[in-house]
């Protein structure tokens, strides 16, 4: 793709402003209602121009949420990570999982009331 099509800049426009919010779902749904064609540019290696944009987009949409998501499940694991073997481990994991919910309220997407009431 053209340098100019995934600058910084691009992307922070595309992830940003709130009125290209139509752009986002466009560019989202556009890659669900055209499943058989990606599944046939990732068997062939045949990727045009506009899908292998529109998938780039889409990543990027879906970045954030896709860490997020990944940072609650680990996060939740006390159980299987075996953090309740000492109290300075137990008091590491409560930490990493309160930094979660205390995030940068421009990027993080969690808040510890959510969870709460999933209880």
């Amino acid at each position: 793709m053209d340098e100019s099509e995934i600058s910084d800049q691009v992307i922070a426009d595309l992830l940003n402003n709130k009125n290209r919010a139509s752009d986002r779902s466009y560019i989202v749904n556009w890659l669900e209602n055209n499943q058989d064609l990606l599944q046939d540019a990732a068997i062939s290696g045949n990727v045009d121009h506009n899908t292998a944009k529109m998938v780039f987009y889409a990543w990027k949409i879906l970045e954030k949420y896709s860490i997020a998501l990944g940072d609650l499940v680990q996060h939740t694991k006390v159980d299987t990570r075996k953090y309740g073997k000492n109290f300075i481990a137990l008091a590491r994991y409560y930490d990493e999982f309160l930094d979660i919910f205390h995030a940068d309220p421009t990027t993080g997407l969690w808040d510890i009331s959510g969870l709460r009431r999933l209880e």
